[in-house]
């Protein structure tokens, strides 16, 4: 037995069993061979189908086509891999055509949400004549937000290809964080031509990323009306929440976020590090936490937390007051 690494998700394995000998009568008998593999990718498809309908992808929807594209068997086409049957393996054939750009396009909705460090793995083949017009040309590419209509929004995948190309299995490593945990991520293979013998081919389709940290911290944010540092939430006068103030993060991570109606806050998918939780205090006073229980926050006091095991560690409250002034005037 022996392990073979495939942390870059190819798509295609080739084992080869040879003699090297003098004599006609050395000689190796193969028998029994078994590949298993464990790990698999969030999202595959090689079109085995025959159409549309995804293969392998727990978060992802069938693909979505628009002018004609086709899911074409091996008699037909160029495939990369089959289906480990030589009479069952199919690509996607994208055509030029006279209508509007980007004619023949394909386009999977894959949500990345839970995941980071997004990378894409694809093979394609392009058949497009150079030299009969510069804007033809086959663009495989991404898209994170915006207007799906607008070609800008669409991030290419790697650089446009304006001649014909073999097949190649091209690997797109890490894409930039706008694209982890996006529920909105997409990919798209499209050809731009007038010309219908211009065409490319796609196949053996791989989305994958690592998943997110699960560490969180959480906490309130109160109104503390008798400035006795404690939340009074019931009782005669009852102690409110106080929304839409910001709670900053550093150390681990450097962000921000809001209190929400309840004042509640929280910095979700945190790695395991030391982290500190501070407060915008504004024109208010704080009342917790005090000096002896908080960290330091430059004049106002917060939370020094340690992520561990991807913990959550909760109540890091917030207890502000308003106090009253008083102006005197000598008249």
């Amino acid at each position: 037995n022996f392990v073979i690494s495939n942390l870059d998700r190819h798509t295609k394995l080739t084992l080869r069993f040879y003699v090297v000998g003098n004599e006609d009568n050395d000689e190796a008998g193969i028998d029994d061979i078994l590949v298993t593999g464990n790990n698999a990718p969030d999202f595959y498809d090689g079109f085995e189908s025959g159409d549309f309908t995804v293969g392998t992808g727990t978060t992802s929807d069938d693909w979505t086509t628009a002018d004609g594209s086709e899911v074409r068997d091996e008699d037909d086409i160029d495939i990369w891999t089959d289906n480990n049957v030589d009479s069952d393996g199919f690509a996607v054939e994208l055509e030029g055509e006279t209508s509007a750009d980007p004619d023949e396009r394909i386009i999977e909705s894959f949500s990345t949400v839970g995941l980071q460090d997004v990378q894409v793995r694809y093979s394609r083949k392009t058949e497009i004549t150079p030299g009969t017009d510069p804007d033809d040309y086959f663009k495989a590419s991404y898209f994170v937000g915006g207007d799906v209509d607008e070609e800008d929004d669409w991030i290419n995948l790697e650089s446009t290809i304006t001649t014909d190309s073999s097949y190649a299995s091209v690997l797109v490593s890490t894409l930039p964080a706008s694209a982890d945990n996006n529920p909105d991520f997409k990919i798209r293979f499209a050809i731009f031509s007038d010309d219908d013998s211009d065409e490319s081919y796609i196949d053996d389709v791989v989305i994958w990323g690592s998943a997110l940290p699960e560490g969180s911290i959480s906490g309130y944010k109160f109104n503390d009306l008798n400035g006795d540092s404690d939340w009074n939430k019931e009782g005669e006068n009852p102690e409110p929440a106080l929304s839409d103030w910001t709670i900053n993060l550093s150390g681990g991570a450097d962000v921000s976020t809001t209190t929400d109606e309840d004042g509640y806050y929280e910095f979700k998918n945190l790695a395991d590090n030391e982290y500190t939780v501070c407060e915008d205090e504004g024109e208010w006073t704080q009342t917790w936490p005090i000096e002896e229980e908080g960290a330091d926050c430059d004049g106002t006091w917060g939370y020094d937390v340690t992520i561990s095991d991807e913990n959550s560690s909760e109540g890091n409250n917030f207890g502000n007051v308003q106090l009253a002034s008083i102006t005197l005037a000598k008249v």
